[in-house]
């Protein structure tokens, strides 16, 4: 069965469909940009903070007080010109975006993702997050792609990389797993709920709730159950942009797969893989084969901003005819059964249909 998003049954939306969305993507980079606007304005607070102690102990030296005063204006007036001149630029930008249909969005370069050193072993990784987990070191968890895995798969996941591992990289996931408390997993997920709250507005944490499709047209295929119980393939041609279906921040980005080396990835079968935590209902949504990556860990981010494109990379879908589809899975924290919980192919397609049928109105 295959269900597409177009009046025209070939771009899957009618013209207004595809206004509408157009719309909610330039919003959305307005946000976006106006988050990374307002973190510059932080961090010259912060400088402004730094340069105001520093220049009070200067002052209780008692040595030139006059030039003191004098440097301290000058600094204060810079920065206060920067923060309002940062400010005028959004609103200049909003009204652009807003009153400008035809004008395209200014792109925000994607940060890259942090590669590893190749020299460093697995055993060095599994101890480093040994101390992580019992330091509770949360910054550095980001850094970390396996140890964000440990964290997202379900028990059902872990207990099918049981001894014998099929990989390596399956042996430190399910070694990390252990590991992992229910504190320490709630701590996880508070620490991320800040991060995202730290960069947006508060009408911006209001609409989290809203969601929006992951690709331009939806395609399930005949049987949605042949393949997985706990994710859904979704057929579309190859560089076809992948977007954000949530708002919330991006905990694993990866772009470095290679078909002969199984530890170049988290997962040697999915490849290229985002994982974004959406603190609306502590669920963590999976894009899996892409081609590329466009966003890095610790990106905050708004539904419907392209994240990635379609592709094969991953042991089973570069396989010859296996290629052309985006592998999606969703993950909810269950905290009354202290669990990772994955939602079935069933409710994936439903959830699918739904968004497919508000967007059709």
């Amino acid at each position: 069965m295959e269900i597409k998003q177009n009046s025209a049954e070939a771009s899957g939306l009618t013209q207004d469909n595809e206004e509408k969305l157009d719309y909610e993507r330039r919003v959305a980079g307005i946000e976006k940009q106006i988050r990374i606007l307002d973190q510059e304005i932080r961090k010259l607070e912060l400088i402004e903070k730094l340069a105001k102690e520093k220049e009070e102990k200067e002052n209780s030296s008692a040595q030139g007080e006059k030039e003191d005063t004098d440097r301290k204006t000058k600094k204060t007036s810079r920065r206060k010109f920067i923060k309002q001149g940062t400010r005028l630029v959004v609103g200049m930008m909003l009204g652009a975006e807003i009153i400008g249909d035809n004008k395209n969005m200014r792109k925000v370069p994607a940060p890259p993702t942090e590669k590893k050193s190749p020299e460093k072993t697995l055993e060095e990784e599994i101890e480093d997050c040994r101390k992580i987990i019992k330091n509770e070191k949360f910054e550095e968890i980001l850094k970390n792609p396996r140890l964000v895995s440990a964290l997202y798969y379900s028990q059902q996941a872990i207990e099918n990389m049981a001894p014998p591992h099929e990989s390596r990289t399956q042996k430190v996931i399910w070694s990390l797993h252990s590991l992992i408390t229910k504190e320490f997993r709630d701590n996880y997920i508070q620490y991320l709920k800040n991060l995202v709250k730290e960069q947006i507005s508060h009408r911006y944490w209001l609409n989290l709730h809203v969601q929006s499709l992951p690709l331009d047209k939806i395609s399930f295929g005949k049987d949605i159950e042949e393949n997985h119980q706990d994710a859904i393939d979704l057929f579309i041609e190859e560089g076809s942009p992948i977007r954000s279906m949530s708002g919330g921040i991006v905990v694993l980005a990866e772009n470095g797969w290679k078909k002969d080396d199984k530890l170049s990835t988290s997962s040697a079968f999915g490849g290229n893989t985002i994982i974004i935590f959406s603190p609306y209902d502590e669920s963590f949504y999976r894009y899996a084969h892409m081609e590329e990556a466009k966003v890095g860990a610790g990106t905050v981010l708004s539904r419907g901003e392209q994240i990635g494109t379609v592709g094969h990379t991953g042991i089973n879908a570069s396989k010859k005819g296996h290629g052309r589809h985006l592998h999606l899975e969703i993950n909810k924290y269950d905290r009354k059964n202290e669990k990772i919980v994955p939602c079935s192919v069933v409710d994936l397609k439903n959830k699918l249909e739904t968004l497919l049928k508000r967007i059709k109105r």
